[in-house]
């Protein structure tokens, strides 16, 4: 026989002859070979979660995201054959809801304000997109599945076990513990919402009889370390969501139990058997060491305001976020305001965080986010985005609800139902979590998805079988419905009708007489309908400072000045969100009038205000002679 034409074929058959027979020890080089799929995801997940950190410089992050999607996609790229072919992977239903979904947020990003802030959410899109695709249409085999979930959770260890010897090392049992010292990650929130959707994954694997006792051990360990660390979080969200996960794993696994072929044949377990079980084990050691490791006092007042939501001020502030996405959505509810713009815009309807315009030369945090992924998306990307996003994990969770009962390998059913609880647990806690709004828990949530599908994929069944096409139509129901009901509660929130119109005022900050060449300092104040005061920043728009001279013309004319600015300044220490918006003005020196002030306010019913303020400027008094000092003689 000839020599094949195809390099990939001549390669293939060149390492055949190198390659060891079955029974001889294992090539490290050959399995590294074997598995370089898989370590390419790692290493692009592990460079986005590293783009999480703070304490890196804003550039270097941006980097690290870009080199981590473009890793992604040359992985994907640069593999010789798939999972199966493309004509049969687009067909199935939880992949063409996703990417319609993900082209979706390809338009709104030309709709978006800012084209900047913008291109970082669509980083954020395709780092998702590549994760999704190189897990559910890159890896062949359920090994290769295995390693990358077992990959990601030895990622995960390593940041619990980090954040666990800070706490010890830092922070101690007496000291000031604060949600911004928590993680390498940064804020309670982001390591709370990466541990609530990798803990039902540990536990899954560690509780199944279909892996091997070495696998299953070392999941349960995994379990003990994320355990603490969940717990050690604080974050309410991630305690919601991470529980979901674990009662879905306990339903699964009592409801489709993937015992191995030696385990199904077997009775009863005794009473020793269910106290010294895996689950029993895990709960009781978690229990100790959130007693024993000082967690006690700080976990007091969360559990305090997880049980009085309605004292809680968090909770506020999140509805007042929530309520000002959903009425973004009803003034644009189809397309909504183009990508990225919640940041920008929503100190117009929440009167929190930062303007505008900080957020286009400095950027900003958590206090510009939703804290509820689909409200954000939602006045994002309109109606359109939200029903495409709500279907596409609709589809996925009922694809893989529909594999349960159809998988019979103990291995891929643990696989699937470990996905699915992680999944399931994700998708409730981000409900009042920002997390999906950075990279690295986005990816690791989609590359669950893409595992899922890989599971699904295993049990042959056709993409679009008839059977399911009522179980889809339900599904879009569900989303419309969804959908339907964000518009109209958007649109009762909008409507003023039975709310008073506010006060808005400016006071001065600095007390007369004023003299050319001394600063003067303005705040805008507002009180609502009910008298109570809000925030003025960044809903107040401060109009260029003008004179009128005395004795001359009464033409004004903008003050001549280059050093004014605009200040934030906290509403108070246990808001620090909400911000009073101050203007100061160095008045130019040897110019004397009347100096007005005009500034504008938006209430959150899209109520304009107005209000001005005028100050006399007048010459300085001659300056006093010191008295010199006499000399004494010695």
């Amino acid at each position: 026989m000839g020599k094949s034409s195809d390099p990939w074929e001549r390669r293939d058959a060149e390492r055949a002859r190198f390659r060891k027979k079955q029974g001889e020890p294992l090539d490290l080089f050959d399995e590294l070979q074997r598995s370089q799929r898989p370590l390419g995801l790692l290493i692009c997940l592990a460079v986005l979660l590293a783009a999480e950190i703070p304490l890196i410089s804003s550039i270097v992050r941006l980097f690290l995201s870009v080199g981590a999607v473009v890793g992604l996609l040359l992985l994907l790229a640069s593999c010789r054959d798939y999972a199966e072919p493309f004509q049969r992977y687009v067909r199935r239903g939880p992949t063409v809801a996703w990417a319609v979904c993900l082209l979706w947020g390809g338009v709104s990003f030309f709709l978006a304000p800012d084209r900047t802030v913008a291109l970082g959410e669509g980083i954020r899109l395709l780092a998702g997109a590549g994760a999704y695709l190189v897990t559910s249409y890159a890896l062949r085999e359920r090994r290769e599945l295995g390693l990358a979930l077992g990959g990601i959770l030895a990622i995960a260890c390593g940041i619990a076990l980090y954040d666990i010897a800070h706490f010890a090392q830092k922070i101690g049992f007496t000291n000031h513990f604060t949600a911004d010292n928590i993680s390498i990650l940064g804020t309670h929130e982001s390591i709370g919402s990466l541990l609530a959707l990798l803990l039902p994954l540990a536990l899954g694997l560690g509780l199944s009889g279909a892996l091997p006792d070495w696998a299953r051990l070392a999941a349960q360990a995994v379990v003990l370390i994320l355990g603490f660390a969940w717990i050690m979080t604080r974050c309410r969200s991630a305690w919601l969501g991470g529980s979901i996960g674990l009662l879905l794993i306990g339903y699964l696994f009592w409801r489709y139990p993937p015992l191995s072929k030696k385990k199904e044949h077997r009775g009863a377990h005794s009473w020793r058997q269910k106290i010294t079980s895996p689950i029993v084990i895990v709960i009781g050691a978690l229990v100790v060491m959130a007693l024993v490791g000082g967690l006690a006092p700080l976990l007091s007042n969360r559990v305090t305001g997880l049980v009085n939501l309605l004292e809680d001020g968090s909770l506020g502030i999140r509805m007042i976020m929530w309520s000002g996405g959903l009425r973004m959505l009803s003034l644009k509810p189809l397309f909504g305001w183009g990508l990225g713009s919640y940041l920008l815009l929503q100190g117009r309807w929440t009167n929190l965080g930062d303007g505008p315009e900080q957020v286009t030369l400095n950027g900003t945090g958590h206090q510009n986010i939703a804290h509820n992924y689909y409200v954000q998306w939602a006045a994002e990307t309109g109606v359109v985005g939200l029903f495409l996003l709500l279907f596409s994990v609709f589809v996925l969770l009922f694809s893989g609800w529909r594999a349960l009962a159809r998988v019979r390998d103990p291995g891929e059913r643990t696989l699937l139902i470990a996905c699915l609880a992680a999944l399931s647990g994700g998708l409730v806690e981000v409900n009042g979590s920002p997390a999906f709004q950075f990279c690295g828990v986005w990816a690791v949530f989609w590359s669950l998805a893409g595992v899922l599908m890989g599971v699904i994929r295993q049990t042959g069944e056709d993409p679009l079988p008839h059977r399911a096409r009522f179980g889809y139509g339900i599904v879009a129901l569900a989303a419309a419905l969804i959908c339907g009901g964000a518009v109209w509660l958007g649109k009762l929130l909008w409507d003023p009708r039975g709310q008073p119109r506010g006060v808005f005022q400016i006071m001065e900050r600095t007390h007369g007489p004023y003299y050319p060449g001394e600063t003067v300092r303005w705040r805008a104040l507002y009180r609502n309908g009910w008298g109570k005061e809000q925030g003025s920043h960044p809903a107040t728009t401060w109009v260029t400072p003008v004179w009128f001279e005395q004795g001359g013309s009464r033409v004004p004319r903008p003050v001549k000045s280059q050093e004014w600015a605009l200040w934030r300044e906290e509403f108070n220490a246990s808001d620090l969100l909400r911000g009073f918006s101050e203007l100061s003005l160095r008045l130019p020196p040897g110019e004397t009038g009347m100096l007005q002030v005009q500034a504008g306010f938006e209430d959150e019913f899209g109520r304009t205000y107005s209000a001005s303020r005028v100050v006399d400027v007048v010459e300085a008094p001659p300056a006093k002679k010191k008295p010199t000092a006499k000399l004494q003689p010695h």
